[in-house]
């Protein structure tokens, strides 16, 4: 029976089931997320609703007002402030005595009787649900969530064995609506959510969506010159040969377009983000793809670095002019960047943001880390694309590949730009070596040969405690 406000869940977040709404209190979205994820598979086409709201009218003004308006399939969670909370149930109690599509489930207000009086009625016939709370707070409304079966009965097993009984993990979501906070309360709404795949359905709808969304926008531009080529054809009769040939051209695209209208872009592009852990889904607006990167630097010229480490008073020591060797002493650093990109003994894992433009088949990075990275912690920003945004010689490849809409031969060319180290522009790799020293005890973004992930700090450690300095001073 926690207290702290839910704002966020998986469930929430990606809103998969679109004939479920409601469920909010105070922009606590956690009855929705429990609804969701108990209703998933057991909802099947019907639109159900949860609406909560105070009222403070008389119980035959309610009963009167749920004949007339209230929906089938729905959870009215009617909040009261006023009045004596038993007299109030007892009044509504007595005004369904002659009403045979209503009645009392006193097993619920039992359930809740030691923490505080709750009066929930049923009618069956339509689907529909009442609970009578006074002075909701967050604990009351989460607590009342633990007997979601009980006073819907009918989306669950009954006892004649109709319907999908609950399962362990379901058990332990209603359970963790009783604890003191909400951790364990999150956890098995993740673990429901990843059994039931939420994220890879929500990808493989955004992506439809959004190729859909290119595809419509095209298909308008076209007919749109169309249009005019044909009321230039009225006008200009010497050019005639000229315009008809341009309006054959756009009609083979029309078609062409009509034909990807049906195609499996979507799906190839919803599978590439599911099967690729090194990818981060951001969002979709519009014609714009945003996502980021997270891979091992691979692409680089290890003999362009022996020569610069070879010189003492190299930028690589003294990126922006300060004196670094406090942070990290200059062999340990020498030996550091020997062991990830000339030994390769170890990884330097990196990251970075993208964007692409469907519609003007463009893409570029995005800069100064402005994309989220509460799930891309451990690794350290691609000085290239993070400071100045520049994709370099991919760029053009990238381009080449969206004119023909291979989206995904562009987002590999992005990985592939994420991939690369430039030691030949010095303006870059004083910036990489900035972020280097300055993170070096923040990002668990190295690699050590067992596969575990330190900081920069530990790292060196490693390097110190297996002799690969002393060997580094003596190179």
């Amino acid at each position: 029976m926690f207290r702290e406000k839910i704002s966020q869940t998986i469930f929430a977040k990606f809103d998969v089931i679109p004939n479920l709404t409601g469920g909010t209190y105070s922009a606590d979205v956690s009855f929705y997320s429990t609804l969701a994820a108990l209703l998933y598979n057991r909802l099947g086409d019907d639109c159900f609703q949860c609406k909560n709201f105070s009222d403070s009218n008389s119980p035959s003004d309610i009963l009167d007002w749920l004949s007339l308006q209230g929906h089938e399939n729905s959870l009215y969670i009617i909040n009261r402030y006023d009045g004596n909370e038993e007299d109030f149930i007892s009044s509504f109690n007595a005004g369904i005595e002659n009403n045979e599509q209503w009645r009392k489930l006193d097993i619920v207000t039992e359930f809740f009787k030691s923490k505080f009086n709750v009066g929930c009625f049923i009618n069956p016939s339509r689907k529909l649900t009442v609970l009578f709370v006074f002075d909701l707070n967050y604990k009351k409304w989460h607590y009342l969530q633990a007997a979601i079966p009980s006073y819907l009965p009918w989306y669950f097993k009954n006892k004649d064995g109709e319907g999908i009984d609950l399962s362990e993990t379901e058990f332990a979501l209603l359970r963790s609506l009783q604890c003191e906070n909400s951790e364990d309360y999150i956890t098995c709404l993740q673990v429901i959510a990843d059994k039931l795949d939420i994220r890879e359905r929500y990808l493989k709808t955004v992506f439809k969506n959004f190729e859909t969304s290119v595809i419509k926008n095209e298909y308008v531009r076209l007919s749109d010159d169309l249009r005019r080529l044909q009321d230039t054809l009225t006008c200009r009769y010497n050019d005639i040969a000229v315009l008809k040939r341009s309006i054959r051209d756009a009609e083979i695209k029309m078609v062409g377009y009509e034909t990807r209208a049906e195609s499996d872009i979507s799906q190839n592009l919803a599978d590439y983000f599911i099967h690729n852990k090194n990818l981060y889904f951001m969002s979709i607006s519009g014609d714009f793809l945003y996502f980021a990167v997270t891979v091992p630097f691979a692409y680089f010229d290890e003999d362009i670095l022996i020569s610069i480490l070879r010189s003492e008073t190299s930028y690589i020591y003294h990126p922006d002019g300060n004196d670094y060797s406090g942070v990290i002493s200059n062999d340990e650093i020498k030996s550091f960047l020997k062991a990830i990109f000339i030994d390769r003994s170890l990884k330097l894992w990196t990251c970075a943001g993208y964007m692409i433009n469907a519609q003007s088949n463009e893409a570029r990075g995005i800069e100064n880390t402005a994309f989220n990275r509460n799930n891309i912690k451990d690794c350290i920003p691609n000085a290239h694309i993070d400071h100045y945004g520049c994709l370099g010689d991919y760029q053009a490849t990238i381009c080449d590949c969206l004119i023909r809409s291979d989206f995904i031969g562009a987002i590999e060319q992005c990985v592939a730009s994420c991939m690369s180290l430039n030691f030949a522009d010095s303006t870059v790799i004083r910036s990489f070596m900035v972020d280097l020293y300055k993170s070096k005890d923040t990002y668990k973004c190295v690699e050590l040969p067992d596969g575990s992930r330190v900081t920069v700090a530990e790292a060196i450690k490693f390097l110190n405690e297996s002799g690969e300095n002393s060997n580094a001073e003596n190179n």
